[in-house]
C-alpha cells in the first residue's frame, strides 16, 4: 500500500532518490514514486508471483519504516543533546549573573563601610593634599613636620 515504500528498490534511481528524500513520503504518497508504481510496477504472473511480490513489498516497507524510525531516533537524540547544551549554557549564565550580583553587593557594602569610616578612595587624595598643605604651612612657620 505505501507508494513511497514501493518506489524504493524498484530499480529506478530517480524515483528511489526522490522517494528517499521526500518529506511527504511519510504521508504515503509521492508523485514520482506513485507514478513509477502505476506504470512500471506489476505484471501479474499468477498467485505465486503475487505472493512473492507481496513479500518483497512488505520487506521493502519494513526496511523503509526501520530507516524512518532510525532517522527519527537520531533526530530525537540530536535534539536532546542540543537541549541539554542549551540548559547548561543558561545555567552557566545564571551562575555568572549571580556572581556579578554578589560582587556588586560586596562592593556596595565595602563602599558603605568605607564611607562610614571616612576612607572612600575618592576622599583619600583630598586628605593627603590637606595633610601636605598643613605640613607645608607648619614648615613655613618653622615647626617640625608631623611623623608619617
Amino acid at each position: 500500500g505505501d507508494p513511497h515504500a514501493e518506489a524504493v528498490g524498484t530499480g529506478d534511481p530517480h524515483a528511489e532518490s526522490v522517494a528517499a528524500a521526500s518529506p511527504e513520503a511519510d504521508s504515503g504518497w509521492n508523485l514520482l514514486g506513485g507514478a513509477w508504481n502505476l506504470f512500471g510496477g506489476g505484471g501479474s504472473g499468477g498467485a505465486a508471483d503475487d505472493t512473492e511480490e507481496q513479500r518483497e513489498r512488505e520487506r521493502r516497507e519494513a526496511e523503509e519504516q526501520r530507516l524512518w524510525d532510525q532517522q527519527e531516533e537520531e533526530e530525537r537524540l540530536e535534539y536532546e543533546r542540543w537541549a541539554e547544551e542549551e540548559r547548561m549554557q543558561e545555567e552557566e549564565e545564571r551562575r555568572l549573573q549571580q556572581a556579578q550580583r554578589d560582587d556588586d553587593e560586596r562592593r556596595r557594602l565595602a563602599q558603605e563601610t568605607a564611607a562610614r569610616i571616612g576612607m572612600l578612595p575618592e576622599a583619600q587624595p583630598v586628605d593627603d593634599e590637606r595633610r601636605r598643605l598643613a605640613r607645608e604651612g607648619m614648615l613655613r612657620r618653622g615647626a617640625r613636620p608631623e611623623p608619617q
